[in-house]
């Protein structure tokens, strides 16, 4: 919302406006209970625009498999989760877009049942200045992420998974990114 809000003035957000929404963000500042939530802190709130997408892909699905759908693909703008099989039979093709020519692809993959995310600033971003910063922020900073990562694509048995290993790819960038998708079982990702 603060890049948002400095786009909309023309300006980039200050430093003492970054710091300041900073100290306002975290899980740490949410008390959880059974059943309830509480955000003791005014001006804070819950955002699930990291995941919300993802999650609601894979909720889809489910919920298509609950009722005897054994084939289906939910696309939610670049988040894809996949159940069964395409109507031509086989694997999932799907493609790979090129950050640089949005609309074309650069590679394909095949994937039975499972998931695929892709993540990047290419088309969703704020320009202040004439300068481009990305919509995914780096929350260690309160910037915009700065790796030079065009996109990320995860493959991964959920789409919740998918799109949290192809987001922290484009914050940490390609050789923290993969190392991170060294770390998470049964998912696979290229940058």
């Amino acid at each position: 919302q603060l890049w948002r809000q400095g786009a909309n003035a023309g300006r980039m957000p200050p430093d003492s406006e970054i710091a300041a929404t900073l100290a306002r963000i975290g899980w740490r500042k949410v008390r959880r209970q059974p059943g309830s939530i509480f955000l003791p802190e005014q001006g804070t709130s819950i955002t699930l625009g990291g995941i919300g997408k993802e999650y609601a892909a894979d909720r889809l699905a489910a919920l298509a498999v609950d009722q005897g759908i054994g084939n289906i693909l939910v696309n939610l703008g670049r988040d894809l989760r996949m159940e069964g099989e395409p109507p031509e039979k086989g694997a999932w093709r799907l493609g790979l877009e090129r950050p640089d020519k949005p609309g074309r692809c650069w590679a394909s993959v095949a994937i039975g049942s499972g998931a695929l995310c892709c993540s990047g600033n290419y088309l969703r971003y704020v320009e202040i200045g004439g300068t481009r910063h990305g919509h995914i922020i780096d929350p260690r900073t309160g910037r915009p992420a700065t790796a030079r990562v065009g996109a990320a694509w995860a493959v991964a048995p959920s789409c919740t998974e998918a799109g949290i290993v192809s987001t922290a790819a484009v914050v940490l960038g390609a050789e923290a990114g993969l190392r991170l998708m060294e770390l998470t079982p049964q998912a696979e990702e290229c940058i």
